[in-house]
């Protein structure tokens, strides 16, 4: 599997360090943002940079979900994964309607989210060799 550019946005400083951690040990570009707005700045900047937003549904300001909900519109291409402490069904629909690719429970291992992660990014290989 090939490194990829990922942008993590999470308001909690120390979980987004230790998840930027363990991706770069795994090979991969991290970014970190602490914000939706930071998230969305980046994204608008560059939106074919990064393969892979993860980001927090939960954050002041632009929450995770107002951020992935402008995507379509700055043309944002790459894949999404949620991070989610909620998790309602009525929450599934309206994530599979904003066509996120995994919703992550809170809290989680970094293990699940390497795999995760391996598992998108081989999506995105198939994706790019077609």
């Amino acid at each position: 599997m090939r490194s990829l550019n990922i942008l993590l946005a999470d308001d909690e400083n120390e979980i987004a360090l230790i998840v930027g951690s363990v991706l770069r040990r795994s090979g991969h570009t991290v970014d970190v943002v602490n914000d939706g707005d930071a998230a969305l700045a980046k994204l608008k900047d560059d939106p074919a940079h990064y393969n892979l937003f993860i980001t927090d549904g939960n954050m002041p300001g632009l929450s995770g979900i107002q951020v992935i909900e402008q995507l379509p519109s700055i043309g944002y291409r790459g894949k999404i994964v949620l991070l989610s402490g909620y998790l309602t069904e009525e929450l599934e629909d309206t994530y599979k309607a904003l066509a996120i690719d995994k919703v992550v429970q809170k809290p989680f291992s970094f293990v699940d989210l390497n795999n995760i992660v391996k598992e998108l990014g081989a999506a995105i290989e198939c994706g790019q060799a077609t």
